[in-house]
């Protein structure tokens, strides 16, 4: 949502990728406003359908209702955390019991 791109075109972009994915509803992909910080959202999953005070996944999807993060991580089954790369790296962790997504690059 912050390319420039028609914010219409961004929805059904994202809702086809959500289909190729196999994750069906695209409203749980959990997207950030990447600004190339140290803040680290938790996913709840909808339990309160909140994180670090932001709407969860695509709400009307414009910048500002992601999250200002770099870095995601989640324990719910079903929550398909999203990062964007171009020239920074893309880290993916898995635990035992949860998951994340670390955009890394310039400092």
């Amino acid at each position: 949502m912050h390319v420039g791109d028609r914010p219409d075109d961004v929805v059904e972009n994202r809702r086809r990728l959500a289909a190729d994915l196999g994750i069906g509803d695209a409203s749980t992909m959990v997207w950030l406003h990447q600004v190339h910080g140290d803040t680290v959202v938790v996913a709840d999953g909808g339990r309160t359908g909140m994180f670090s005070g932001m709407s969860m996944g695509m709400s009307t999807g414009t910048s500002k209702d992601a999250p200002e993060a770099d870095a995601a991580v989640t324990d719910q089954l079903g929550v398909a955390l999203v990062v964007q790369v171009a020239d920074c790296a893309p880290i993916a962790l898995v635990g035992d019991r949860a998951v994340g997504v670390v955009h890394a690059g310039w400092a």
